[in-house]
């Protein structure tokens, strides 16, 4: 998880640059050449995996958890039953 933050952070550095004129942050303008428009396309990638994918992620992690839980409270729910079939 910290190397995919990591990766996701260092591409900042290059879509970013440092005008000292305005002296603020600017997008490059070497990502809007050509019209490919690379700083949107990026964005928009990136957006959709962090509020998108990252939460689908997490639910489906979960319901397996719930699943897992499930199961291991039925078989020892069982196994008390037969342990109680058994002593009578």
């Amino acid at each position: 998880m910290i190397v995919g933050c990591l990766l996701l952070g260092s591409m900042q550095l290059y879509l970013w640059s440092y005008n000292p004129d305005e002296q603020k942050c600017l997008p490059r303008p070497s990502t809007y050449k050509d019209g490919a428009k690379f700083f949107s396309i990026w964005s928009w990638i990136t957006e959709m995996m962090i509020f998108l994918v990252v939460p689908l992620i997490i639910l489906i992690v979960n319901i397996l958890v719930m699943r897992e839980v499930s199961i291991g409270y039925c078989s020892i729910h069982t196994a008390d039953a037969d342990v109680t079939q058994l002593s009578s």
